[in-house]
């Protein structure tokens, strides 16, 4: 059944990759190879403009960084301050997906 959604597939660059292995906690560490083959998909509402960069710098880049960042490291002090647009597209690659189609039985579960 297709989806009225549409979704933006997130792929981690270099920098989110540095960031990531920058803590001397004892934690995991990645590379950029993991991350790049294990990227995020963010589904979202349909818009009228398919402009990505339009669509992501009004409305969604702050949420994506965001939930990039805390599924790494939950304590915000440790998170890059004054992040930007150019800042996102420097840490992330993305892409724009305008057909979604849901082959699976049963409800979406979301929470």
């Amino acid at each position: 059944m297709f989806m009225n959604r549409w979704g933006i597939l997130v792929r981690a660059k270099q920098p989110y990759v540095n960031w990531a292995n920058s803590f001397e906690d004892g934690g995991p560490t990645m590379t950029l190879g993991e991350r790049r083959t294990a990227p995020t998909m963010y589904l979202v509402h349909e818009h009228e403009d398919t402009d990505l960069r339009e669509l992501i710098a009004g409305w969604y880049w702050e949420a994506i960084f965001d939930l990039e960042l805390v599924s790494w490291m939950r304590e915000t002090s440790t998170w890059p301050q004054n992040r930007t647009t150019e800042m996102f597209y420097e840490w992330f690659d993305v892409e724009l997906v305008t057909e979604l189609v849901d082959l699976a039985k049963g409800h979406i579960k979301s929470g």
